[in-house]
């Protein structure tokens, strides 16, 4: 077993990436490492989440305590300035490229949500323009039946000057179905 003195000559500082890529590879969780090394409590995983983050530099003795829970030599949660500088700056490079995936992710999801809302913006126009047909075509008919009442009742009543639906509709059903039909056209 090596001292803390030659540990700290060889590797002085503590490499949280290790201490996450050697709990990961064990697929510990870090309450489970946070019992296996020792701590006790409801809040123990905090502290391997708080060495994880970089928040809290742990001693050495809880170094020492960590990797015998991890089945590692001290050595290996350790590192030098020189490799702590590289890990840190992966680190930073593989947050910008996940930022950078994340924002164009959602750049193209907002342009799918503007594609499906200007689609259903037209399906309500057609929609609002089929019921505006319809209803015009209604009121017609309802002028035409009214007009033919008139007539029966009153003799030749003149009807206002509509043009006619292109073949007499009967029933409401009809002009419905009529209307539906210019829709699938």
């Amino acid at each position: 077993m090596s001292s803390d003195k030659d540990i700290l000559k060889l590797r002085p500082f503590f490499d949280r990436f290790k201490l996450k890529y050697y709990r990961s590879m064990r697929a510990f969780s870090q309450g489970v490492l946070a019992e296996m090394s020792g701590f006790n409590g409801e809040g123990a995983h905090i502290h391997i989440g708080m060495y994880e983050r970089g928040r809290r530099k742990p001693q050495l003795r809880t170094i020492r305590r960590i990797a015998e829970a991890l089945d590692v030599r001290p050595e290996q949660l350790m590192s030098t300035e020189e490799e702590l500088i590289q890990t840190e700056l992966r680190y930073e490079q593989a947050m910008l490229a996940r930022e950078m995936l994340r924002d164009e992710t959602i750049t193209r999801h907002s342009e799918h949500l503007k594609r499906i809302q200007e689609h259903r913006a037209a399906r309500r126009a057609k929609r609002e323009e089929r019921r505006r047909q319809y209803m015009e075509q209604r009121e017609l008919s309802n002028q035409q039946d009214h007009g033919r009442d008139q007539e029966e009742d009153y003799g030749e009543v003149t009807t206002p000057s509509v043009d006619p639906p292109s073949k007499p509709l009967n029933t409401l059903d009809q002009l419905y179905q009529q209307v539906v039909s210019q829709e699938d056209a």
